[in-house]
């Protein structure tokens, strides 16, 4: 009997550690590198990798084809620069940048910066370093003689999505176009001109500090490629991008595809951008990730020389000569532009203008009145008219106003009225001009009217053009998120960051040397889910991920109609941060679990049917996905936060739904009515990491979270928060912002 209990006893506990281990917590995983940002050192004989998950900077001899070394950084390392020697990481989970002793393996110097230091850049006078903080929406600037950084400017929200601006060039526009070879930190897009001063046009050009703004005025603003119809108003220079048809029903979208993948560029400093698309007729080329330039050595030899480019002539292509290498995280492969080609393509296809208005600059003022009235026509059945935010995302819901185009969602209206929302926002004038026509945009895209079915302005979706400009199409592996350049010009290096290796590509002879292994480990089924996760090899033609709608595990912003025979509404895609606490899944809670999420989605969106193994497995990785920490909050806020945690689980009453420690209900409520006036139930969305997660409820028609309470809650559904006062209130979303 003894020898029964103990055999049973050991049985039990063998059981027990074995499901353990099967249900092992994120920490027990193994503990991959995730490669991000890379730079070669000054001899172009080694690379240096910032390892995002391993905490770690990696020295990797390019010749061996090896890892000689692997040494501690601070937490989740995001981007890496060779500074005189040193090398310099961003480690965005410390809210720091370390110099590291290469020769000592160690860190010799910490510098304190804003919250989630990310891009990095080498200043022109190479003494400096900027750091773009992406959560506190600054911009540092770190003396390598100096033991702080300085808080240098704040910036425009900085978007988070698939889509990249070139790392190692600088175009400037004043009285002449040029160009510098000049880092520029990754990711940065900006709501300022370019940080190369010029002065007038004169015979010997004078360059300014890098950081001096330019006088003359600008009409570039941050960039945001879903939403961002006016492409010649942006500070992208080059920038690869996808351009989501988030405004029809996924079951209606032409040979099913929801995604098309662009490229654009200026041609010049007096005209709009360029836009020509990456994918190819059977084969998409989704998620960009990273944009880096070869050109022909300036004429000086070395350093940051201007060089101008040529205007007023039939051949006013930017960096004649130039090779374009960018980066797809959804196909594992890096594409190769002939950048003057392109341009030339561009000049040769006309534009595509379906409501044929006069591209003047009258027929854009009148089209931009005429834009603000059809947009107040298609704003009836949704909100007051706000005005655009410069330098971030529209807010979907608004008519055009005289102080900046509104943009209206397109979920709650007929196609008649969803075409006059676009007209008034494209007339109207995003930022700048409002109704009356938008100065130089009123005049210059016043015809480029945008049908709602259709491609967006001044774009034609040729999948055939690609071939025209496209040198090469290199394979890396799993997904690509970085590359960089060397001295040189000749080799390129592209960090995989889900394959943990680093490809080797021969920049002149266009062709793959090899790829490095930077020894991470066999992948477990949440990292295999997690390649799946960001892999178009579940989609259709391979034109999108499910990262080109859940961009970093978060949310692209925009509503998608994903009922099968295009009803329904338009839902807004949900953040996945923590999605594990959040259960049932969905808008309607019709997925009991991950797993039937998954295959849903595969079925309704992706158009593929999903094996029961990938499903899990995705399902896997979406458990491991933690909830994003709050975003920097002021010292002198905590009493308003205090009052707003108060009022949430007393008089507001908002913790009736908001109650679990995922701060959501757990099953669907009715709340808000639906086009049709009815009062369907929907999922209680969490309301950890809400500062992140804009625009708000089930069909985005909040663009900030004050707009909920005051235009979206006539039927008094939302706790007892219509019976604070405009104080409390405002105490209350203090607190709600900071979860």
């Amino acid at each position: 009997m003894f020898v029964r209990r103990v055999a049973l006893a050991l049985f039990v506990l063998l059981t027990t550690l074995l499901l353990a281990q099967g249900a092992a917590a994120p920490g027990d995983r193994p503990r991959y590198k995730g490669p991000l940002g890379i730079a070669f050192d000054y001899s172009g004989k080694f690379a240096y990798v910032a390892l995002q998950r391993a905490d770690a900077l990696a020295v990797v001899d390019l010749k061996a084809g090896r890892v000689v070394a692997e040494i501690p950084v601070g937490r989740k390392p995001y981007d890496v620069v060779d500074l005189n020697g040193i090398p310099y990481v961003s480690c965005e989970g410390d809210d720091t940048v370390v110099a590291v002793d290469v020769k000592a393996r160690k860190v010799s110097r910490v510098y304190k910066v804003g919250q989630a230091p990310r891009g990095l850049a080498i200043t022109r006078f190479g003494s400096t370093l900027w750091v773009v903080c992406h959560d506190s929406r600054e911009r540092w600037l770190l003396s390598t003689g100096s033991d702080k950084a300085y808080k240098e400017a704040a910036l425009p929200p900085q978007p988070e999505g698939n889509f990249a601006r070139a790392t190692n060039l600088q175009l400037s526009f004043g009285a002449e176009m040029g160009y510098q070879l000049i880092p520029r930190p990754h990711g940065m897009f900006i709501a300022e001109p370019p940080l190369v001063a010029l002065a007038a046009r004169t015979a010997a050009p004078i360059l300014g500090p890098v950081d001096t703004p330019v006088t003359t005025p600008s009409r570039r603003t941050a960039f945001h490629p879903p939403t961002d119809i006016d492409y010649s108003r942006t500070s992208m220079d080059l920038v690869a991008h996808t351009r989501p048809r988030w405004f029809v029903p996924a079951a209606r979208a032409g040979e099913g595809r929801l995604f098309t993948t662009a490229f654009s560029f200026f041609l010049n400093g007096g005209r709009g951008a360029a836009v020509v698309t990456l994918d190819e007729p059977h084969r998409g080329f989704p998620d960009p990730t990273d944009v880096v330039v070869r050109v022909p050595r300036p004429a000086s030899g070395k350093g940051p020389a201007l060089n101008f480019l040529p205007t007023g002539t039939a051949d006013t292509h930017p960096l004649k000569g130039a090779r374009v290498f960018i980066s797809s995280g959804g196909a594992d492969s890096v594409a190769v532009i002939d950048l003057q080609k392109a341009g030339k393509h561009f000049e040769a296809t006309p534009p595509v203008m379906p409501f044929g208005w006069m591209g003047t600059p009258n027929g854009g003022t009148f089209n931009g009145g005429m834009g603000s009235w059809n947009g107040f026509q298609g704003g009836q059945f949704g909100t007051f008219g706000q005005p655009a935010i410069p330098g971030g995302m529209p807010p979907p819901g608004g008519l055009a106003t005289p102080g900046g185009g509104g943009f209206h969602n397109p979920t709650l209206r007929s196609p008649t009225q969803q075409i006059g929302s676009f007209q008034g926002r494209i007339n109207g004038g995003f930022g700048g001009g409002g109704g009356f026509g938008g100065g130089f945009n009123g005049g210059f895209n016043g015809g480029f009217n945008t049908p709602w079915l259709g491609g967006l302005v001044g774009f034609r979706e040729d999948l055939t053009a690609s071939k025209n400009y496209t040198l090469a199409r290199l394979p890396t592996q799993a997904n690509p998120r970085r590359m960089a350049l060397s001295h040189d010009g000749a080799t390129l290096l592209v960090s995989n960051h889900l394959a943990d290796s680093l490809t080797v590509i021969d920049a002149t002879a266009l062709r793959v040397r090899g790829h490095i292994s930077l020894l991470g480990p066999k992948p477990d089924a949440a990292h295999r889910g997690e390649m799946l996760f960001h892999s178009a090899k579940l989609t259709f033609q391979q034109h999108f991920t499910c990262a080109s709608c859940h961009p970093g595990a978060g949310s692209d912003g925009l509503q998608w109609n994903t009922h099968p025979k295009g009803e329904g509404e338009h839902l807004d895609t949900r953040a996945l941060w923590g999605v594990r606490d959040t259960g049932p899944f969905g808008w309607q809670g019709g997925s009991a679990t991950l797993a039937d999420r998954v295959k849903n989605t595969m079925r309704e969106v992706h158009k593929h049917k999903i094996s029961n193994q990938d499903a899990t497995a995705i399902a896997a990785f979406m458990d491991t996905l933690e909830p994003r920490r709050p975003l920097p909050r002021r010292a002198e806020d905590a009493p308003a936060i205090a009052r707003g945690r108060e009022l949430f689980f007393g008089k507001a009453e908002c913790s009736r739904c908001h109650r679990s420690r995922a701060f959501e209900s757990g099953y669907p409520r009715g709340v808000i009515t639906n086009t049709k006036g009815e009062l369907p139930p929907f999922d209680v969305p969490s309301l950890r990491g809400v500062g992140r997660s804009g625009p708000y409820l089930h069909d985005g028609r909040a663009a900030t979270l004050p707009e909920i309470f005051m235009h979206h809650n006539a039927k008094q559904r939302h706790g007892r928060a219509h019976r604070l006062t405009p104080t409390e209130l405002t105490d209350l979303l203090t607190f709600v912002e900071g979860l």
